[in-house]
């Protein structure tokens, strides 16, 4: 057999070379292609060379709230004053010793004290011992100023301040001292809100009735009534009846008068003269307004 010479034997072994290094480059899994960052990603915007860190989230702005819904106004009108003492209780030797004028106004700042002003607006007719009608004018053009323009003051400051609600607070006397007493409300039974001023009045003197009771107190339910029913004359209440009369405009809200016991009964005028009754009385013409709102 012919000998195969040294440069044929060279170019065997360079092709078996070339093909074990093909074999081997098949074997290797092919390099993932490099490819640019997406625009927008973290790899674009960090800088070459620096490392990716998380972002920090905005800081989150403390939440509002929901806005409160706008404040209730509600008239509490204290009655009389100045002169006009109201009703009074007099003591052994026939000397006037507790006035309702100063009862009924200590009454109507406790009952602002424990609405809140948030949620209520409280506007008082008379902050003192003094009449709603100052300066003195003459609101009915009758020539002369008395009691009656006192009273249509009144009227005229719970309209000008948007009253939604109007408790118009006294007390009660008898000529039969202390054989009579007990809590009465009135409230005006034709006025376009008729309804929610029975409804109010309701609330009124069911609270009463439970405060007193809390003090220690069962007092006589009188009743509620319509006040065209208070007298022969069938008028209505000047505060809580329509624009008829004397009248130079009537409320434009629903309203309320309630008479807190009698200060002709020596009991009941020792009760009203107590600050921890007053308290309880105000505590639950307080609770009336709020459950006359929630009721609405």
């Amino acid at each position: 057999m012919q000998s195969k010479s040294p440069h044929f034997l060279l170019v065997i072994v360079a092709v078996c070379l070339l093909l074990l290094t093909a074999c081997g480059e098949s074997a290797t899994p092919a390099a993932k292609p490099a490819t640019s960052p997406t625009v927008g990603s973290e790899e674009a915007r960090r800088l070459p060379g620096t490392a990716i860190t998380t972002p920090q989230s905005t800081p989150a702005l403390p939440p509002t709230g929901t806005p409160l819904p706008p404040a209730h106004v509600v008239i509490l009108d204290p009655g009389h004053g100045a002169d006009d003492w109201g009703t009074f209780h007099s003591d052994s030797q026939g000397q006037p010793d507790i006035l309702e004028k100063n009862i009924v106004l200590k009454i109507a700042q406790k009952i602002q004290a424990q609405l809140d002003p948030t949620a209520f607006k409280v506007i008082l007719t008379r902050t003192a011992d003094a009449s709603p009608n100052f300066p003195p004018q003459d609101f009915n053009g009758d020539g002369k100023i008395d009691q009656v323009d006192d009273l249509q003051a009144r009227i005229n400051i719970a309209n000008e301040n948007k009253g939604e609600l109007f408790l118009s607070l006294h007390i009660n006397s008898s000529e039969l001292g202390n054989d009579v007493g007990g809590l009465e409300t009135w409230y005006a039974g034709d006025r376009p809100f008729a309804a929610d001023n029975k409804r109010f009045a309701e609330l009124i003197q069911q609270n009463n009735l439970d405060s007193l009771a809390a003090a220690g107190y069962k007092a006589q339910n009188r009743r509620v009534d319509d006040d065209a029913n208070l007298d022969s004359s069938g008028e209505d209440i000047f505060v809580l009846g329509p624009d008829v009369g004397e009248h130079r405009g009537a409320t434009n809200m629903p309203g309320v008068l309630t008479e807190l016991l009698f200060l002709t009964n020596d009991h009941e005028a020792e009760l009203l003269n107590d600050e921890k009754v007053q308290d309880k009385l105000a505590g639950g013409m307080a609770e009336a307004i709020k459950e006359y709102f929630a009721g609405s």
